[in-house]
């Protein structure tokens, strides 16, 4: 994911000195971890998206990454101080996405205990990583070039075992206890893929849908085709584009109020600032253990 370079670059510049860099990096993406087992899930066993979303959502919550970055934490040797370093930069990372715009989509910032945001996020998806390239990621090239980088010293032993397994059950099952009540709180208008006829008349929002027909104008989201109506409008979308929009679910149509569109250009742009930024992190590495 490109966005995965942003959280990564404000890693490195928001602390005054760096502590375990690699635990930064890995904490900073640490809430996105799941996304290969979105790939696996929805492609190799064919689970539909919408069951894999209440499973994962939870995943991305300031409560879980708590969770996970403690079962990390253990096999370090400074358990707590691994331990605050993962979760204050993958709650960074959380607070980030935050102010991310996506409609009908959102982060449940005290699961499990409530389920509505405490705030929704306000700028644009494109323009929020735009944004954030030259005034956060510019700048980390130069700091972390002249930063000393230290290494994590990992260990383990039955006793980190034992409690981390315990950790583990308690993250995989309690999504799982939490699926309904996910949906019962309107979480990305789960029920309305369930059961769209008892949305009829209501406003409705998708956050990804693939456009599959320009004529008439069809999307694919969460495994299930709907059919839109644009009052005419032109947007100028194609086969093939990813879009967000919201609009009102009547007779099986829905009449589109505002579209949002992904520009393959803003994850190309992210891309290649990913790679010159990788790439300085490993011609760094290299030029440390030179110096030793």
């Amino acid at each position: 994911m490109p966005d995965w370079i942003t959280h990564i670059a404000t890693a490195a510049v928001y602390p005054k000195r760096t502590v375990d860099f690699r635990l930064m990096l890995l904490g900073a993406v640490l809430p996105d971890a799941w996304m290969p087992l979105h790939i696996a899930a929805s492609d190799l066993v064919s689970m539909s998206g919408n069951s894999f979303m209440l499973y994962t959502v939870p995943w991305h919550t300031p409560f879980m990454m708590l969770l996970v970055s403690l079962v990390i934490a253990l096999f370090t040797r400074d358990v707590l101080r691994s331990w605050l370093v993962l979760s204050a930069f993958s709650l960074l990372h959380i607070l980030f996405d935050s102010f991310v715009l996506h409609y009908g989509i959102y982060i449940i910032h005290a699961y499990p205990f409530y389920y509505r945001p405490l705030y929704r996020g306000f700028i644009p998806f494109n323009a929020a990583m735009l944004y954030a390239a030259p005034f956060v990621l510019l700048p980390s090239f130069v700091l972390i070039w002249k930063r000393h980088v230290p290494v994590p010293i990992f260990t383990w032993s039955w006793k980190r075992v034992l409690p981390a397994a315990v950790l583990v059950a308690l993250v995989a099952v309690l999504p799982l206890v939490t699926r309904q009540r996910l949906v019962d709180s309107g979480y990305h208008y789960l029920k309305f893929y369930e059961n769209p006829a008892s949305f009829e008349g209501k406003r409705v929002a998708f956050c990804i849908s693939r456009v599959t027909s320009v004529d008439p104008l069809t999307v694919l989201e969460m495994g299930g085709r709907y059919m839109l109506d644009t009052a005419g409008k032109d947007y100028g979308l194609k086969k093939g584009n990813v879009i967000s929009f919201d609009g009102v679910y009547t007779n099986g149509v829905v009449r589109v109020g505002t579209v949002a569109k992904y520009e393959p250009r803003t994850k190309s742009f992210m891309s290649l600032f990913g790679l010159a930024f990788l790439g300085m992190l490993f011609l760094r590495s290299l030029r440390l253990r030179g110096s030793r």
